[in-house]
C-alpha cells in the first residue's frame, strides 16, 4: 500500500491484504471499525439506503465512540438519509451555485446594490 494512495479496499495486493488483516487482527474495536465502515460505504456506491436502520443499530450496538455518535446523526431525519442513500437525484449543482452566490456577496462585503450583485453573480 503506498502512503497516501490506500486505494479500493476490493483491490488491495496480495501482500497489502495480509498487512490490513494483521493490523485489524490486533485490535478487535479496529476490525469491528473497519467492517462498519465498509458496510456504510458499501450503502454509498451502491444505493442500498434501505439498509440504513440495520446499519444503525449494529453500530450503536457496538459502542464504538467514534461510531456510535456518527450513527446518531441520521436520526433526527431517517426517511431523507434513506432517500438520499438510494435515490440518484442529487441536489450538489444547486447547492454548488448557491454556495457560488454566497461567496460572490461575501467578497462585496455589503458594497453593493442588487444591480451589481446580479451582474457579478452572471460574469463568474
Amino acid at each position: 500500500m503506498s502512503a497516501g494512495s490506500p486505494g479500493h479496499p476490493d483491490t488491495l495486493a496480495e501482500d497489502e491484504n495480509r498487512l490490513l488483516k494483521a493490523v485489524l487482527g490486533t485490535c478487535p474495536e479496529l476490525e469491528q471499525t473497519h467492517g462498519l465502515v465498509r458496510d456504510f460505504a458499501q450503502m454509498l456506491t451502491q444505493r442500498t439506503g434501505a439498509e440504513l436502520p440495520d446499519w444503525i443499530n449494529t453500530a450503536r450496538a457496538a459502542q464504538l465512540p467514534g461510531i456510535t455518535r456518527f450513527a446518531r446523526g441520521p436520526t433526527s431525519d431517517l426517511e431523507a438519509v434513506i432517500a438520499g442513500l438510494t435515490l440518484h437525484w442529487s441536489s450538489g449543482g444547486t447547492e454548488g451555485a448557491v454556495t457560488r452566490v454566497k461567496k460572490i456577496k461575501r467578497q462585496l462585503h455589503g458594497r453593493a446594490g442588487f444591480e451589481l450583485l446580479r451582474k457579478m453573480i452572471l460574469l463568474q
